[in-house]
């Protein structure tokens, strides 16, 4: 019995009530485990930070029970996504963290931003009401932008801000210290996203002509 009441408080001490993640203390605990982990195995972590849109309108508006609700599904939604490699965390008010272990790659990292925006699709149903939310993300990559979970943090904040100064819905790496191609390809790959969901490629068809009969036998498709 005297077990069980300690596992309790165990849980307690490294759980939010609200939302049942990971909380800020716990987290950040678990991060500078990890960052050590993965110094000896020559990994790269990803620390993810992820801020709700016009989450303070909405609970302005309709009242922070409303806003406790929103948050508790998000909660629900993100940590379906947990497993040995992906810890979620709840930063308070309507932040919260995710880190990524043994990332061998920046592409598992874009991956699971897309597994996170996709947290988002769906509609949230509160009092018999649908709400679309929508989420902006900072990302920070140990070991090339930060060498400590404090520092990683920091960097996520501060790519989170720069996400939302670019309009939300979005998602920003830390650059500084990350290779130039790679940043690069990262633009691109937030770039293609961003025209797709607006619709901005155009598609033409360039006639291939078959020099013997004159005739245009195939197309080549432009995008």
């Amino acid at each position: 019995e005297g077990l069980a009441v300690q596992q309790d408080l165990a849980r307690l001490e490294s759980t939010d009530i609200l939302t049942g993640l990971a909380n800020r203390r716990f987290f950040m605990e678990d991060l500078q485990h990890t960052l050590l982990q993965a110094d000896r195995q020559m990994r790269q972590v990803g620390l993810i930070m992820i801020d709700l849109d016009r989450f303070q309108m909405l609970n302005d508006s309709l009242g922070h029970q409303f806003g406790d609700e929103l948050l508790i599904m998000v909660a629900e939604r993100l940590n379906q996504l947990s497993d040995e490699r992906v810890m979620v965390g709840y930063a308070g008010g309507d932040e919260f963290m995710i880190c990524q272990q043994h990332v061998e790659n920046i592409d598992d990292v874009i991956h699971l931003l897309g597994q996170l925006k996709g947290c988002f699709t769906r509609p949230f149903e509160i009092e018999n009401e649908k709400h679309h939310v929508t989420a902006t993300m900072g990302v920070a990559v140990y070991p090339q932008s930060g060498m400590d979970a404090d520092i990683l943090l920091r960097n996520a904040d501060i790519a989170l801000y720069r996400a939302k100064e670019q309009g939300r819905n979005t998602y920003q790496f830390y650059t500084e210290g990350m290779q130039e191609r790679e940043v690069r390809r990262l633009e691109l790959d937030t770039d293609l996203s961003e025209a797709l969901a607006r619709n901005q490629f155009e598609l033409y068809f360039q006639p291939q002509l078959d020099l013997v009969t004159s005739r245009a036998d195939s197309v080549e498709a432009l995008i």
